[in-house]
């Protein structure tokens, strides 16, 4: 397996501390609004809970929305990214399975591999959501959009692989 390049004019940075409600399930989506063939590729992130439980990362078609959030271009002024992050909160839990995480309070957790946890086609989405309701999280994410010809499919694959393979029961 090879490093992933990062393209600096496509890198953006985004992240949030969740909104917490009373009976709400604190929640982050960033979502690929690309009206194109743009894909966004997710090259690492970083989240501290503020209390110990489980965590669900996984991506879905369509978005939640939410507050929306600032999405941070590496380069200034490279223009508009089709990345489109929020905070909310659900009522119910959306995130039942996906790759789960169980981190301790105020102990990071990251993506330390040299390849994408997912890339995103248009349309579709990767959220954050804690287990417990009214537990928060802070979530601080790399990521970069990209064309179809940058794809690299060994990468492709390698990404959305690791999630099938850390499903719970596999």
């Amino acid at each position: 397996m090879h490093a992933w390049k990062l393209h600096p004019r496509q890198a953006f940075i985004t992240g949030c501390s969740s909104i917490t409600a009373s009976g709400q399930y604190s929640t982050f989506s960033l979502y690929n609004a690309s009206q194109s063939r743009s894909y966004i590729a997710i090259l690492d992130w970083q989240i501290v809970a503020n209390t110990t439980g489980t965590m669900y990362m996984a991506y879905s078609r369509g978005n939640f929305g939410g507050t929306a959030l600032t999405v941070l271009p590496f380069i200034p002024e490279q223009g508009d990214y089709p990345a489109q992050a929020y905070n909310s909160t659900q009522a119910s839990q959306v995130a039942a399975g996906g790759y789960a995480l169980r981190p301790a309070a105020s102990t990071p957790q990251t993506w330390p591999h040299n390849y994408p946890f997912c890339v995103l086609a248009p349309g579709w989405q990767f959220y954050l959501q804690h287990n417990g309701a009214n537990d928060g999280f802070n979530i601080g994410v790399l990521g970069q959009w990209l064309t179809p010809e940058q794809l690299d499919e060994g990468s492709w694959l390698a990404a959305n692989a690791n999630l099938l393979l850390d499903q719970p029961g596999s």
